[in-house]
């Protein structure tokens, strides 16, 4: 498992975490919500999400597989909560998905 990153432009994790453990919940898993994190659980299945505020909004940072992760993309993508922008791998702030080099620290996106 990996931890992937997905920006929500203009939310925080209050506007979130609701909106995705009632999903979680409508996908049968047992959810537990404790500060600013999400663990849920579906058979041998362990998701953990953490959820952290920026000033132009909220970073989740998913630990799952990949399925899980794109197809929590494609709900909050869905419910118009999503922008394309994804954490910088060296200094954790949220860059343009479509940029190849951070324009806080200068390290590769790509």
């Amino acid at each position: 498992m990996a931890v992937k990153s997905v920006f929500a432009e203009k939310r925080d994790l209050y506007d979130l975490i609701p909106v995705i453990q009632n999903w979680l919940i409508e996908n049968g898993y047992n959810v537990t919500a404790i500060a600013n994190r999400i663990d849920a659980k579906k058979g041998e299945s362990n998701i953990t999400l953490f959820l952290e505020n920026y000033p132009s909004g909220c970073l989740i940072k998913v630990l799952s597989g990949d399925q899980f992760f794109e197809n929590l993309k494609e709900y909050l993508s869905n419910q118009h909560l999503l922008s394309y922008q994804i954490s910088c791998p060296y200094c954790g702030r949220a860059v343009e998905a479509s940029k190849s080099k951070c324009p806080f620290c200068g390290g590769s996106i790509k």
